[in-house]
């Protein structure tokens, strides 16, 4: 079920015909929701635990005002979601009022695909690093998630996340790569662009070395942001590195 668009068109009835016929029937496999509408609560989400056994795609999205603010969205991640344990996609972006993913995020043993952009993560969680089979996780504009210190906003743990390929932390206020990134054997797309604060205190050769797949790689900045003579000269030497090996590559310093 795909609804763009409908936030002026229908109103409360939509949750209400959702939660009493749509979801007692247990069959809806993919639900794909824009720009919502102001009448939304968490407790319109709350029965969705009856998904469990059918849902495998769930993407809400929040919305903006005509400055690109967030004005409407979930006020915090739904537990209920973390019962979905059919799961393979799940999406929620424009929720500004998300603070943390909780714990039982580890349930969802088949999902493949997470995006939480432009909320307000303050660290990911450790139990990520269960989700053996996620390939793609997506935390874009989280412009505080690189506040905490690395260990705690990023956790050793997430290295368990060995099928991840590709992984977008732009915009998160970085000041350091984290230290799980280098644990991430299939790791073959990252996005670190747009961190103002972020400087690269290390050699990233095993960046080149780890990775066989690794072909596309940002890190501009922008915002004013510039490299100290240090991190200029390991991504240069990165990158020629990573070229040499693989002259498809991309990469955007």
């Amino acid at each position: 079920m795909i609804f763009p668009g409908f936030k002026e068109l229908i109103g409360p009835p939509f949750w209400a015909v959702l939660r009493d016929r749509v979801v007692p029937a247990q069959k809806l496999r993919i639900l794909r929701v824009l720009n919502i509408p102001k009448s939304f609560s968490m407790s319109d989400v709350e029965p969705w635990a009856q998904l469990r056994g059918s849902l495998e795609q769930l993407g809400l999205y929040g919305s903006s005002d005509n400055y690109g603010n967030p004005s409407i969205g979930l006020r915090r991640f739904p537990e209920a979601f973390c019962t979905l344990k059919n799961l393979e996609k799940l999406v929620l972006d424009w929720h500004f009022w998300i603070k943390a993913i909780p714990a039982g995020i580890s349930n969802l043993k088949k999902l493949q695909f997470l995006g939480l952009c432009c909320c307000d993560l303050r660290s990911l969680p450790k139990e990520l690093g269960a989700l053996s089979q996620l390939d793609h996780l997506a935390v874009t504009n989280n412009i505080t998630l690189g506040a905490a210190p690395d260990d705690v906003a990023f956790p050793p743990e997430l290295k368990g996340m060995m099928s991840l390929r590709e992984l977008y932390l732009n915009n998160c206020g970085l000041r350091r790569v984290p230290a799980f990134v280098r644990e991430l054997s299939s790791l073959e797309l990252i996005w670190l662009d747009k961190n103002r604060h972020l400087q690269i205190d290390a050699p990233l050769e095993d960046l080149v070395e780890c990775y066989p797949r690794l072909h596309v790689v940002k890190t501009k900045k922008e915002l004013g942001g510039t490299w100290n003579p240090q991190s200029l000269a390991h991504l240069e030497a990165f990158k020629a590195k990573l070229l040499a090996k693989n002259p498809s590559a991309e990469v955007e310093l």
